[in-house]
């Protein structure tokens, strides 16, 4: 059973921010970007955002959390302009299963219809995990399966 997330806790916060703040700014110094995941909080990287504006801070959007922990809520128009990076994966909203995408139950036409008005145009990243004797007998099928799914979900998000 998944343990649903809980809001942001803004006290356990304090120190956090500050070397949030510091670290950003060595990455405006370098010219790095730090693209942050959504992750099992709510409010998290919200809260983050709030408190940090900086170009040099972006995401990197994670479908399996944003499906089990969040029922699907990620604020796509919120975060517009600011998704450099995916992982993508499915679940069945049971666990975070890093499945192939299409092996769980995210709504992937629907998903990649909210990254492209999202503005997001960087390659599409998998975060599955081949493991837990994934129903493709070996890796390489696994790693062309992975890839074969990602193409076609960049078709759809080409559209």
């Amino acid at each position: 059973h998944v343990n649903k997330s809980k809001p942001v806790d803004v006290a356990g916060w304090a120190g956090g921010i500050s070397r949030w703040k510091q670290l950003i700014a060595s990455a405006e110094e370098l010219g790095i970007t730090i693209a942050v995941e959504n992750t099992t909080q709510k409010g998290d990287i919200e809260y983050l955002f709030d408190n940090i504006d900086s170009d040099n801070l972006k995401v990197c959007y994670d479908s399996g959390h944003d499906h089990i922990y969040f029922d699907g809520t990620f604020d796509f128009e919120r975060f517009k302009d600011k998704i450099v990076a995916t992982h993508l994966h499915d679940n069945d909203k049971k666990a975070d299963e890093h499945l192939l995408p299409f092996d769980g139950s995210i709504d992937w036409k629907t998903l990649m219809q909210k990254l492209k008005c999202a503005n997001y145009n960087q390659p599409l990243l998998s975060e599955s995990i081949y493991k837990y004797g994934y129903p493709l007998a070996k890796p390489i099928k696994f790693f062309r399966a992975a890839y074969k799914r990602l193409c076609a979900l960049e078709k759809e998000l080409n559209k």
